[in-house]
């Protein structure tokens, strides 16, 4: 998982993603200055991320330049690569569960309930909102109540994003939204989503049985599929006694 190099990939496909800066340990002590600048010409407030973690971990939203430089400081303690990005005004955040190799199965567009500034670790994991397993539960609504047009994109861009990634098995799309410009973003994919987000199967009418039952269904596919593969190559290129095999 990379951050940074995700939003690459998918800017190159014409997918929307948020304005950012990326930019390694060694760049920032060699070129801080020219990146800061580079950095002001986003919109504040900003999000500070380390690029290969998750669950919100060393994750920070800063307002202003010193408060950038702790936050940046911070998620070098946990990666060597660091993502900065604009936040989004009016923001309306979702995710989306899709299951499946070639042909995709899609669970209910789902909006995070968090009653902070942003979704952190404490509400991810600590306030036990999942408990409650139902459709409108303290940590989220299945499905989402936004407007049928974002649902759509939403879709749309999740299809692509998982194919465009070469996604196989489970994975979990987020998304941003502008509610006031209508602006749908791509936020992160998330490959191994926590608890395979089994509560949004559930709502969707796949059971716990038969979504594990399910992977494993895929994952035998997938292998099947790459066993069809050649993996050899005959070539005299290192020839010594008598031709060489190159293996990948």
């Amino acid at each position: 998982m990379d951050k940074a190099l995700t939003k690459q990939v998918l800017a190159a496909e014409g997918i929307p993603v948020v304005p950012y800066v990326w930019f390694t340990k060694t760049d920032w002590q060699k070129n801080q200055s020219s990146l800061e600048q580079k950095i002001s010409q986003l919109n504040w407030p900003l999000f500070v991320k380390p690029v290969h973690l998750g669950s919100s971990i060393g994750l920070a939203k800063v307002k202003d330049p010193t408060e950038l430089i702790r936050a940046i400081e911070v998620a070098f303690h946990y990666d060597d690569k660091v993502l900065v990005e604009e936040s989004v005004a009016n923001l309306i955040e979702v995710t989306l569960p899709i299951m499946g190799n070639d042909e995709l199965q899609l669970a209910g567009v789902e909006r995070p309930l968090n009653k902070t500034e942003f979704f952190d670790f404490s509400d991810k994991y600590l306030s036990g909102g999942k408990k409650s397993g139902g459709v409108n539960n303290q940590y989220s609504e299945i499905p989402a109540q936004i407007d049928e047009d974002f649902s759509r994109q939403v879709k749309e861009f999740g299809q692509k994003v998982y194919r465009v990634l070469g996604c196989s098995g489970l994975a979990r799309i987020d998304f941003l939204i502008n509610a006031e410009t209508k602006q749908v973003y791509v936020n992160e994919v998330n490959t191994l989503p926590g608890s395979l987000y089994h509560h949004n199967w559930k709502i969707m009418g796949v059971s716990g049985v038969e979504l594990v039952t399910k992977l494993v269904t895929l994952a035998e596919e997938r292998f099947k599929n790459q066993q069809a593969l050649t993996y050899t190559f005959q070539s005299s290129i290192l020839q010594q006694a008598g031709g060489a095999k190159i293996s990948r």
